[in-house]
């Protein structure tokens, strides 16, 4: 009896460590594998580059780590940027099964690329329902509801967001507060302007400063 368990003891450490290995061997094809899609992106090769983000990907590892979740948030920008906004979802969805917060912003931003800003906002407001904590996708919402000139809900949402207690990115989120505030302000010098001053650039006339 003793000696069956020993044979099945070694047995199961010789496949573990056969794992290990074969992972080990994986991370690191993937890591390389991923570098040369990051030379593709930079320079604007996008369809070479998804091919190598997606080979990497399927790269076997025995854990699911950071770098696997990098290597998908670059294929899912791949994408994105080849207008594959439905397959770059596709990606994202699978990052937010992770937890990844940064899944739901860009998953948003396919939605507003295909010109679903509604469906957009809706994919912010489930991310935040989970994840109340990630301030990146509060900036996200804020910035589709900028872009529709929709600035009082933006200034909302960045006020729930710095309402929270353990809001991550929190100086991020300040810093797109700042910039609603800049621009409201300009909005507001500008609506109390006479017309004409709206026709000038730089330098202004004296009595539109």
């Amino acid at each position: 009896m003793d000696r069956k368990i020993k044979r099945i003891v070694i047995i199961v450490l010789a496949v573990i460590l056969v794992l290990l290995v074969f992972s080990g061997y994986g991370y690191v094809a993937q890591k390389m594998t991923a570098n040369d899609g990051i030379e593709y992106l930079n320079n604007k090769e996008y369809q070479k580059a998804y091919e190598k983000f997606h080979k990497a990907a399927g790269k076997f590892t025995l854990f699911w780590t950071k770098q696997k979740t990098d290597v998908l948030l670059y294929e899912g920008e791949a994408l994105y940027q080849l207008e594959r906004y439905d397959d770059a979802i596709e990606v994202y969805d699978r990052l937010i099964d992770k937890g990844e917060s940064r899944g739901y912003s860009f998953k948003a931003f396919c939605y507003a690329g295909k010109g679903n800003e509604s469906k957009a906002i809706e994919v912010c407001n489930e991310g935040i329902k989970e994840m109340p904590e990630a301030g990146n996708i509060y900036c996200t919402k804020y910035g589709i509801l900028a872009k529709q000139e929709k600035y009082e809900e933006g200034i909302k949402v960045l006020e729930t967001a710095l309402d929270q207690d353990n809001l991550e990115d929190r100086k991020e989120v300040r810093l797109h507060g700042s910039e609603l505030t800049s621009q409201l302000l300009i909005l507001t010098r500008r609506m109390n302007m006479p017309r004409s001053c709206l026709l000038y650039t730089s330098p202004s006339p004296r009595d539109c400063s």
